[in-house]
């Protein structure tokens, strides 16, 4: 395989300029993936240095149209050092990666080839990984020989391509490696104690809301594209909450329309409302005593989801562990139950 110093040579003899564009696309490409690993994630002309959460790589991911779940996540017990988070992540067949966020670009860096040597150790020599400014993608295999590891490969690829040539990157990329932190908003976030109830039902009005699932949505992939409008509002990214919610009562009761999705700092986003002919969408309907939303016998009752509440969320606000549904009930009081994502 040509070496960094290779391209460089190759520019700097007589070729046209088209000749010498394509040989620096391959440079950069070549770059991210092993040669140059000492560059990626350098700092704007400003100072500033690339930084990507796990969701923002996923929504990188996500513009793929890989069908990708976490299937291992907030995993920081290690003893390494600057670790922020280890989550895994699969596709329909099982085929598994893992993508490790330390807290800066120089510590992913300096860990890179202690992953990869301990990803080589337990998989084989084949095993690879990839950097893109603050984020290792370890792969058991060669992404060459397994489709979803070469599109998740080129992906992350391009991401940290963006992270190295910050202002002459595609804008959508350039955002996001250097989009900067939000200003924790004010407000009571959810507590740590909180989390330790994840995945409970919390009872308003003498209902029960359970969430089911909580997870991302991608409309690009079956079934959620037949969940979810097409397009979503700009930076943001789809987020359901799959709703069950029962009358244990003596008395018909009305499910509360006053939903939010609540994380640590306290941000709070409201549901997108959702059309009517939509089979999937919460309804807040009357519950007569005994019963449950979904209604028995619909199609969403059938899947054993739950009834879609529907959040547009930026990139950030989902790595703000632990996240909550918020409800609200007829007097005032809210009570959330603490999601499982």
């Amino acid at each position: 395989m040509p070496t960094c110093s290779h391209y460089g040579r190759i520019c700097s003899s007589r070729l046209s300029a088209a000749v010498c564009a394509v040989v620096a696309v391959v440079a950069v490409a070549t770059a991210v993936v092993g040669c140059g690993e000492e560059e990626t994630g350098s700092p704007t002309s400003d100072g500033r240095q690339p930084y990507l959460s796990v969701t923002e790589v996923e929504s990188v991911l996500e513009r793929t149209m890989l069908a990708l779940v976490r299937t291992g996540g907030g995993d920081t017990s290690t003893d390494r050092e600057g670790l922020v988070e280890r989550v895994r992540e699969a596709d329909h067949s099982g085929r598994e990666f893992e993508l490790w966020v330390w807290s800066s670009p120089r510590i992913a860096r300096r860990e890179r080839p202690s992953l990869l040597a301990a990803a080589q150790e337990q998989h084989g020599d084949d095993a690879r990984a990839i950097r893109a400014a603050n984020v290792v993608a370890v792969f058991p295999d060669r992404p060459e020989s397994v489709d979803v590891y070469r599109v998740a490969a080129e992906a992350i690829s391009r991401l940290g391509a963006a992270c190295v040539r910050g202002r002459d990157a595609p804008e959508r990329l350039r955002r996001l490696c250097f989009g900067g932190d939000a200003v924790p908003p004010a407000g009571e976030g959810v507590d740590r104690d909180e989390a330790e109830g994840k995945g409970d039902a919390v009872v308003v009005d003498g209902l029960h809301y359970r969430p089911l699932v909580a997870r991302r949505l991608n409309p690009n992939i079956v079934p959620d594209s037949r969940m979810v409008p097409n397009r979503r509002p700009p930076g943001k990214l789809w987020f359901g909450v799959f709703l069950r919610v029962c009358n244990e009562t003596g008395k018909t009761r009305t499910a509360s329309s006053r939903l939010a999705l609540v994380n640590a700092f306290g941000a709070r986003v409201k549901p997108v409302e959702l059309p009517q002919s939509n089979p999937f969408a919460y309804d807040a309907q009357q519950i007569k005593p005994d019963n449950c939303l979904p209604r028995e016998g619909s199609v969403t009752e059938r899947a054993e989801d739950g009834a879609l509440v529907l959040f547009a969320v930026d990139n950030a606000f989902l790595t703000n562990f632990p996240v909550a549904l918020e409800v609200e009930g007829p007097a005032g009081k809210r009570e959330r139950a603490v999601l499982d994502v």
